[in-house]
Formats: C-alpha cells, sequence, structure tokens
C-alpha cells in the first residue's frame, strides 16, 4: 500500500481526528450521496479540481457554524500539497458551500511549506493531530 493512501484511508475512517477539535466539533466525513449532492452545487466546468480532493470532512462550531474542510494527504506535505489543496475547495467556495483547506502531513513539513501554508490560509494537521498553519496556538 502506498504511504499517502494510508494516510488518505485514514481519513475517511477517522474524520474526527482531522482537523482538530479547536476548529469544530461533530467532525463526519462526507461521502456517497451526500458528497454527491454537494458536488452538485458545483459548476461542471470546474469540478473536476473538487472532485480530486481525498475528502470533504464537515464540522460545526460552537456557534453552530458549519465548515467544511477539503482535505489533502501527503506523507510529507511540500509545496505543491499546499497550493493544490488552496485551489481545491474555490468552486465549492463559489457556490456557497463554507469550504475550507485542509493538508494533514504525516511527517511534519519544512518551514517553507508551513510559510506557504500560512501565507495561502492553508490549515496543515501533522498526522499526530498538531496544526501547523494558521490557527495554529502561538507563542506567548
Amino acid at each position: 500500500m502506498l504511504k499517502g493512501f494510508g494516510l488518505e484511508f485514514h481519513l475517511h475512517l477517522n474524520p474526527r481526528r482531522y482537523p482538530p477539535r479547536r476548529f469544530g466539533s461533530r467532525r463526519t466525513a462526507i461521502t456517497g450521496e451526500r458528497l454527491d449532492a454537494l458536488l452538485d452545487k458545483v459548476d461542471p466546468a470546474v469540478v473536476d479540481d473538487a472532485e480530486r480532493a481525498h475528502a470533504f470532512i464537515e464540522a460545526f462550531q460552537p456557534d453552530g457554524e458549519r465548515i467544511l474542510f477539503v482535505c489533502e494527504a501527503a506523507w510529507s506535505a511540500n509545496l505543491h500539497d499546499v497550493e493544490r489543496a488552496e485551489q481545491r475547495p474555490r468552486a465549492l467556495r463559489q457556490a456557497g458551500e463554507p469550504a475550507r483547506p485542509l493538508v494533514v502531513s504525516h511527517v511534519t513539513p519544512a518551514d517553507l511549506v508551513v510559510a506557504a501554508a500560512n501565507s495561502l490560509g492553508v490549515v496543515v494537521v501533522s498526522e499526530d493531530g498538531g496544526v501547523i498553519g494558521p490557527g495554529a496556538p502561538t507563542a506567548a
């Protein structure tokens, strides 16, 4: 089994682990008919890019606001993974969905990758659940 594929499989199996709870509760993977209904809202000319995401995870913030995380999984996230993750939710946002990019990386990415994620607004989560990108706790 490919290493990256194993991480993609875990995204579907255990969506409560990604993203961390601070981004919302009731985290569930969106699959099957719900995913089809979601993607039916997207312009057919750009739906292929959204469909290539590794997983879609829905979460609810304490105020009830819904967030749709469009996920990319990588053994060791690189710049290409971050750029691709940033592009995936665009069509969903244009269709009115509260979509946000998320990269799950088994290996903690290089500083350059983290800097790119921060500048693009991509949340990066290490496989152990630590937040590396935007939303990470800052040192006091």
